[in-house]
């Protein structure tokens, strides 16, 4: 039952995805609309076929993860680096998150985090570019938490409700 859950849940998370790709028309890499369209597939085959849901939803889920919920987290991480002044971290953890969504403005946050590495902390367009820096992440932290983190959470409360209610694993 939390197995077919979690094939709907994945299975309309990534075909969310490709109606806001495909809405956004420019700019975006076939790769993105590729990797969602086999995710969909994968998990729409683990909802069809009950044998083959156990690897579905690992199959399934891991791609999800690595395409959509491990490039936010590496976004916050590596901004509110940059915000600390560890510029060489936020330039390491915003390539690896281009790495996997290959978008242009990450990469362009990139470049910008690796040439403040080297800048003249006294320049003032260094500095200019670092006071908007931490504005912007001072304005993150009031942020709502992630919609991935919310998925997570409801899934959560709905398998302790099921195992409460005498439901089983099965």
């Amino acid at each position: 039952m939390e197995i077919r859950l979690l094939l709907w849940l994945l299975l309309l998370s990534a075909l969310y995805g490709l109606l806001v790709l495909f809405r956004r028309r420019g700019g975006v890499p076939l790769r993105l609309f590729l990797t969602l369209g086999v995710l969909s597939a994968i998990a729409g085959t683990g909802i069809a076929w009950s044998d083959f849901a156990p690897a579905a939803a690992v199959v399934s889920g891991t791609g999800f993860l690595a395409q959509m919920v491990l490039p936010g987290a590496l976004v916050r991480r590596g901004r509110r680096a940059a915000a600390r002044g560890r510029f060489a971290r936020a330039a390491r953890l915003l390539r690896l998150a281009a790495l996997l969504l290959p978008l242009e403005p990450l990469r362009s946050e990139a470049s910008l985090y690796h040439a403040l590495v080297g800048a003249d902390p006294g320049n003032a367009a260094v500095e200019e570019v670092t006071r908007r820096i931490r504005g912007a992440a001072a304005a993150e932290v009031g942020a709502r938490a992630p919609a991935g983190l919310a998925l997570a959470g409801a899934m959560l409360a709905v398998h302790v409700a099921h195992l409460l209610l005498g439901g089983t694993d099965s």
